[in-house]
């Protein structure tokens, strides 16, 4: 009995590896006073080599500003944009401290709070593609300063800080909206000659209008979508699209067919060892 155990737990492991992909941070909170900053860790967690790790980082509110600064070893080939592209020196597998965000606070800030949203995390190889889950950030604006309000000033701050719409429908692209983030970017094959984005506001009553989703039409690369309540409340979001070229490359084809021979060469001999121990079983029994 011990021996069907024993057989059962190398076949569990041969044929089930586990893999660790995520992004993680130093930490998900922190407090800070006007005119402060502090910076917090970033790294990329993988099992498998990577040689780019790329994401988003966007921050709600103008209260606050957070910047990544990517580690000396490394290239950000995207300094400037939302989504950063980390370029590493070599191939590289496990814990990969990718660089830093710097988060500081002006100097007269309104909003008590602000969060820093990490996503659309990815880490490349010459195979592979690897999606790595996201961060968020909160951040606490201790301010000393305090602001008398009557009851309707208050109720009017809470219903401009509801976001206006509910969701964004695609069957061609997948964007998932974050509270306070007004811009996001998709990916989409250069083929596609048309997207078919479809907002949903929170009541039905509310105006969208959304620019052109042909191509052909799209400036810069950016579908922009307006979305107004009945009290001139007005939240403008911006769809930027990264196009891809489809590229036929034969290296990677030979190394994916590599790849599978091997993962078929694993299961060959798992199949092997498990008829061999059925077979010592039964001499035994």
């Amino acid at each position: 009995m011990n021996k069907k155990k024993i057989l059962l737990f190398l076949l569990s492991f041969l044929c089930f590896p586990i893999y660790g992909r995520a992004l993680s941070v130093d930490k998900n909170s922190i407090i800070l006073e006007p005119l402060k900053e502090d910076s917090i860790g970033i790294y990329a967690n993988v099992e498998e080599e990577v040689s780019n790790v790329s994401f988003t980082l966007v921050y709600s509110t103008y209260d606050i500003s957070a910047n990544f600064v990517v580690n000396e070893n490394y290239t950000d080939s995207s300094p400037n944009s939302i989504t950063h592209n980390i370029v590493l020196d070599k191939p590289t597998s496990g814990t990969i401290k990718l660089g830093e965000i710097s988060i500081d606070v002006i100097e007269n800030p309104t909003d008590t709070s602000a969060t820093i949203n990490i996503y659309n995390g990815k880490a490349i190889n010459d195979t592979n593609e690897i999606t790595l889950d996201s961060q968020v950030i909160n951040v606490k604006i201790n301010n000393n300063t305090k602001f008398e309000t009557t009851d309707n000033e208050e109720k009017d701050d809470e219903n401009n800080n509801k976001k206006l719409l509910k969701e964004i429908k695609s069957d061609l692209v997948s964007i998932n909206l974050i509270e306070g983030v007004y811009e996001y970017e998709v990916d989409i094959d250069s083929d596609i000659l048309e997207l078919d984005l479809e907002p949903i506001a929170i009541d039905n009553t509310y105006k969208i209008d959304i620019s052109s989703q042909k191509l052909s039409e799209i400036e810069d690369n950016k579908i922009i979508i307006k979305v107004s309540d009945n009290k001139d409340k007005t939240e403008e979001y911006v769809i930027k699209l990264n196009i891809k070229e489809k590229v036929v490359n034969e290296d990677i084809s030979i190394e994916n067919n590599n790849y599978n021979s091997k993962w078929i060469t694993v299961v060959v001999i798992s199949a092997v060892i498990l008829v061999l121990g059925l077979i010592l079983l039964k001499k035994n029994s």
